[in-house]
């Protein structure tokens, strides 16, 4: 027989369930302040857990979150790198202050839709403002636009399509060219494909001893393209940043 629930029932299954996700929240974050930053750095997941962990089933029931939470902290919590550890000097995506760490929480907890001013109006006047603030940290007027995104990934794409549409019309598409450095984030290539320019569209140049681009070959590569009929739109060189051409 199906079950009819009522709007009490309802509300106070609600509440039992925030009771036990905000007591969760505060165990993990308890748990987040012990965290030792000075520990190795990839402690990696030895070959017992990982075997239970790769012949574990989906389960067909639910499970507490204490549960959860404890066989998350012993297979990946505590099997993971710290990147934001000390000793960690690689490649650093995240950030390394408890700040940020807090800032990462409220907007996952609320998570408020910030799409259009209309759904969350002070979400949209904080983003304008950061926007502003950053654009006068380059050297741009308080009349400067631009949008937050996800990553690197998508600023690179979006950086990439932005330069190409503000240089060339879209029947000039096919004439765009794009080069990078051998250096360059493979995030520069993924977005070029995903943008969906050509291998003959996608020109990468060689760096030196020091990991500079070569700029005699960039100029070699220019020149012959022009000399193709090509326009160039854009210039990556090492970490997926985007220098439009003018």
């Amino acid at each position: 027989m199906k079950k009819e629930w009522m709007p009490d029932e309802i509300r106070r299954t609600r509440d039992e369930e925030i009771g036990e996700v905000t007591g969760f929240l505060k165990n993990f974050i308890d748990g987040y302040g012990e965290i030792d930053r000075n520990s190795k750095a990839d402690p990696g997941l030895d070959e017992i857990r990982e075997r239970r962990l790769l012949q574990t089933e989906i389960p067909e029931e639910g499970r507490s979150l204490a549960e959860i939470g404890e066989e998350i902290n012993d297979t990946v919590f505590q099997t993971s790198q710290y990147v934001p550890n000390s000793k960690y000097m690689a490649f650093v995506p995240n950030s390394a202050s408890p700040y940020s760490v807090a800032g990462a929480v409220m907007s996952d907890v609320f998570d408020l839709y910030a799409g259009a001013d209309l759904f969350s109006p002070g979400t949209a006047i904080i983003e304008k403002k950061l926007i502003k603030w950053l654009g006068s940290l380059a050297g741009y007027d308080r009349d400067c636009g631009g949008l937050f995104t996800s990553g690197g990934s998508m600023s690179t794409l979006t950086g990439m399509i932005a330069a190409r549409n503000s240089i060339l019309k879209e029947d000039e598409w096919h004439l765009g060219t794009a080069y990078y450095s051998d250096q360059a984030h493979s995030s520069v290539k993924k977005g070029m494909m995903i943008m969906g320019l050509r291998s003959s569209q996608r020109v990468m140049i060689p760096t030196d001893e020091d990991f500079r681009m070569r700029l005699d070959l960039l100029e070699d590569a220019i020149k012959k393209d022009i000399g193709n009929g090509k326009n160039r739109f854009s210039l990556s060189e090492r970490w997926g940043q985007q220098i439009p051409d003018p």
